[in-house]
């Protein structure tokens, strides 16, 4: 989880937001049976002015915090400066390389 930066209460207090998801298919299994099976994935959702961030099959971005695995009892809110576009390609670019080397599904 995440504060978003910039918080001002009348902006938030009433948000609940889902944001894009990013996701990697196997292309072997799409080529012989049509069908898209995802191998990771990653997306966001907003409750109020906390982001919360999931990772499917893919370790979690240091930028966004330690993930929320049951080997602690304590956990840290994370607190960065990513607006909604740059946390974006943040994310694009964990799932995907970085943009231009054709790694994109």
């Amino acid at each position: 989880m995440r504060l978003v930066p910039d918080y001002r209460s009348e902006f938030f207090e009433k948000m609940l937001g889902k944001g894009d998801l990013l996701a990697n298919y196997s292309r072997s299994v799409f080529k012989k049976t049509g069908r898209k099976e995802v191998t990771h994935a990653v997306w966001q959702e907003n409750v109020g002015h906390f982001q919360i961030n999931h990772w499917f099959n893919l370790r979690p971005h240091p930028s966004f915090g330690s993930p929320l695995d049951g080997s602690t009892t304590i956990y840290e809110i994370v607190a960065n400066d990513f607006d909604l576009a740059s946390q974006k390609r943040v994310m694009e670019s964990w799932i995907w390389g970085e943009p231009g080397n054709g790694d994109h599904p």
